[in-house]
């Protein structure tokens, strides 16, 4: 039995994040995988410490700011979970709740985050929006995906993903950050629906076993062919990464 846990379906879903469980699922039960899928949201609770991967994703500034003061309730069940190797997918910005602290420039004040991952973020004024092309040593294909945020990251952690191609000049040619099986990303799209290989790394890391493509399923068929296209796309569109002087 595979456990997967989704935190706060309903409040941090900004792009359609909850379709990253939907396609895992879905791969794995197509390969007889037996699954069992679990959320919990404001007030409620879950066994995290019986979960095989806790996905958290994206949402506004104010949701994820609500989600982070609520999730301090568990955040020593987290500590626990993730110390022990449980596996923890963050995207868009739901890696800073994760963090050290969270600073916000127009609020002038600061917020205390769970500290599972040394890094801290501020949130600014401004958003930035640009499309990455990405290289991953989880998956040898590259790794696409969107980010618009208002986030400012300093992270000490090892980078989850190496920037290879951007629409807009970086201050970081890393993006991500990953501690033990705790796998966060600012990229959006939803991940795991623009990146099949790298759900698949995910499905065949729970289910400890190599799992094969099925071709004649219109529906895989459609993501792969989608991918392939969307790398084409990018990798002709975006000039390479340039980091600009900060």
């Amino acid at each position: 039995m595979i456990r997967i846990v989704t935190a706060y379906p309903d409040v941090l879903n900004l792009y359609g994040d909850y379709a990253n469980t939907a396609v895992l699922a879905r791969f794995l039960r197509a390969r007889g995988e037996m699954l069992e899928l679990r959320s919990f949201t404001v007030g409620s609770y879950t066994n995290i410490s019986s979960a095989d991967l806790v996905i958290v994703g994206a949402g506004t500034e104010n949701r994820m700011i609500y989600a982070l003061r609520d999730l301090r309730r568990l955040s020593g069940e987290l500590r626990s979970y993730v110390d022990k190797g449980g596996r923890l997918l963050l995207t868009g910005n739901a890696l800073a709740i994760f963090g050290r602290g969270v600073d916000l420039i127009e609020q002038q004040g600061s917020l205390e985050a769970l500290g599972i991952l040394d890094l801290r973020v501020t949130v600014t004024p401004g958003r930035r929006y640009r499309e990455l092309l990405c290289g991953s040593d989880l998956v040898d294909s590259p790794v696409v995906g969107s980010v618009n945020t208002s986030l400012e990251v300093e992270s000490n952690e090892q980078p989850l993903f190496r920037v290879e191609k951007s629409s807009a000049r970086l201050t970081n040619p890393v993006e991500g950050a990953r501690r033990l099986n705790v796998f966060a990303t600012e990229l959006s799209g939803p991940l795991f629906v623009r990146n099949p290989e790298l759900m698949r790394y995910f499905a065949q890391t729970l289910a400890a076993r190599t799992l094969e493509w099925n071709l004649n399923d219109p529906f895989e068929l459609r993501c792969l062919e989608g991918y392939d296209n969307i790398v084409k796309k990018l990798d002709a569109q975006l000039g390479r990464a340039k980091v600009r002087a900060v």
